[in-house]
């Protein structure tokens, strides 16, 4: 829960929280969790299951899916009986599974994911391991929403950081242009929107270009753009 509460990155935490809780059970059965809220979508997994995860994704459909969609635990003794799921239970059986257990991740607002179990073995989540699956997915569902807020707000102030650089290089740019020619906020800002329409560079692009040909400053590359209003 630590790791998952402090990692930089939700899918490697994902995938080093997976590891620590096949280790944790009985067989080393391999692990994955699959997480999905407002529109993201992240999801880890132990070796042996980072196929299964990725064609659930892609098949749009399994037991981890069914488990995030239902709040229900997902069991199935053997696959060869399984008829749910398209081509998903053939895919697993091609790659080694037999048996597999998934459990619903659910927070106060929903369920956001699954945590599902994997094993080369028929039969082989009985009671005991259903429990701790159980037990598990409802610490996951504890400490994935904070970390998933975390990471929101992370990502919001590196937009908002972007964009005040960005904001900083275009006005630094109409400066230069208002100077050397006279020219007043919106007559500036007139002409290096059209030279970026123009040129189908964005107005960040064009205006650390003006920067560097007047100055010989170079300014990092930005990877948004903004504009600037013309009061």
């Amino acid at each position: 829960m630590r790791l998952l509460a402090t990692g930089e990155d939700i899918g490697e935490s994902l995938r080093d929280a997976c590891d620590i809780i096949s280790a944790m059970l009985p067989g080393r059965p391999a692990a994955s969790v699959l997480i999905a809220m407002d529109g993201a979508a992240a999801a880890g997994a132990t070796i042996g299951a980072q196929a299964l995860v990725r064609a659930e994704v892609r098949l749009r459909s399994g037991p981890s899916l069914q488990a995030l969609a239902r709040k229900q635990s997902i069991s199935v003794p053997d696959l060869t009986d399984e008829i749910r799921w398209g081509g998903y239970p053939a895919l697993a059986l091609r790659g080694g599974i037999r048996s597999l257990a998934a459990e619903p991740v659910v927070t106060a607002a929903g369920s956001i994911g699954a945590l599902c179990l994997y094993s080369s073995r028929p039969h082989d989540f009985g009671p005991s391991i259903g429990q701790a699956v159980s037990l598990l997915g409802a610490h996951l569902g504890v400490v994935l929403p904070v970390r998933l807020e975390a990471l929101h707000a992370i990502a919001l102030a590196d937009q908002l950081r972007q964009s005040l650089k960005t904001r900083g290089v275009i006005d630094r740019a109409l400066g230069i242009l208002m100077a050397d020619n006279r020219y007043d906020r919106e007559q500036a800002f007139a002409i290096l929107r059209a030279a970026s329409q123009h040129r189908n560079m964005k107005l960040a692009a064009v205006a650390a270009e003006l920067i560097r040909t007047t100055t010989g400053t170079i300014i990092p590359r930005l990877g948004m753009d903004a504009e600037p209003s013309s009061e």
